[in-house]
């Protein structure tokens, strides 16, 4: 049997739909769906129904897709403990984080642990998705969540909050006595529905009650970029102030609008050199340049 035969199966099983898996597969939906032809014929069997909502397994494709999972979870287990072999402070380190993350706090860090540790190859990989850290599609991730994975272990680094900005610019052009009263008055730059998950956007979006804003966008840098060129009020995480030069605190909400910030890997990997000595600097080192805003 050709095993990416069975990767392909696997994949396609989850995703339900051949563009989907060949994002999963790092391929392209011919080569998914001219995987999952050749594996049909290889085995005589047919193993997908195609409906309106995706390739759905068939009878047979659903007894082979459980003892695929038990096979797919014993390969993983034998990768991990290959890479708990290697106990030298060398090699790669696949970190995951937000964009977000990335564009303000994280750089100036990777800088510096490139230049601590020479010998470790850090590979970032921007994504608002948890990576499946127990395939190895990441070794540690930085995320804000408020419920991180069972299987994954670290530490929670504090809770970042949200709070209402200004540039300077706009506030000397449209002085705020209260906010909450004045509201109405003022240029807004809102979330767009792909952020719709973020308490902050459902408590801006419910205070407003505005049916349309100045701008959205569909990322944080892009809304603190606007509100930082003085385009209007926006709801962003508090430390962010740090990082855009103009932005000023205008209203900070009584209740928490924001997210808990995780650093995670899989219990699998806690005890190797390289990871131990990775997890530690960014800890330290997110707290330092952080910490007073977590």
């Amino acid at each position: 049997m050709d095993w990416n035969h069975l990767k392909y199966f696997i994949i396609l099983a989850k995703e339900k739909t051949l563009q989907k898996a060949a994002d999963v597969a790092g391929s392209n939906p011919s080569t998914v769906f001219r995987r999952i032809k050749s594996f049909e014929e290889e085995i005589g069997t047919k193993l997908f129904e195609r409906t309106s909502e995706g390739y759905l397994l068939s009878g047979n494709g659903e007894q082979l897709f459980a003892e695929a999972l038990e096979i797919e979870e014993r390969i993983e287990a034998v990768t991990r403990k290959i890479y708990r072999l290697d106990e030298q402070l060398r090699g790669e380190v696949i970190f995951t984080t937000t964009d977000t993350m990335a564009s303000t706090v994280l750089m100036g860090i990777v800088r510096d642990f490139s230049r601590s540790y020479p010998s470790l190859n850090l590979d970032i990989r921007i994504s608002p998705q948890f990576f499946n850290l127990s395939k190895r599609e990441a070794d540690i991730a930085l995320r804000p969540s408020s419920s991180p994975p069972d299987h994954l272990i670290g530490r929670k680094l504090g809770s970042v909050q949200f709070a209402v900005f200004a540039s300077t610019s706009y506030l000397q052009e449209h002085p705020i006595q209260d906010f909450l009263t004045e509201i109405d008055q003022h240029s807004l730059i809102g979330a767009d529905q792909s952020l719709s998950h973020l308490k902050s956007k459902k408590w801006f979006d419910k205070l407003t009650r505005k049916s349309s804003y100045t701008a959205k966008a569909d990322n944080l840098i892009a809304i603190a970029n606007l509100c930082n060129i003085g385009m209007g009020l926006a709801v962003l995480p508090t430390y962010f102030e740090k990082y855009f030069s103009n932005l000023r605190l205008v209203h900070t909400p009584s209740e928490f609008i924001g997210s808990d910030l995780w650093l995670l890997t899989h219990k699998d990997l806690k005890n190797l050199s390289r990871i131990k000595v990775t997890m530690g600097f960014f800890q330290e080192r997110l707290l330092e340049e952080i910490g007073t805003y977590l």
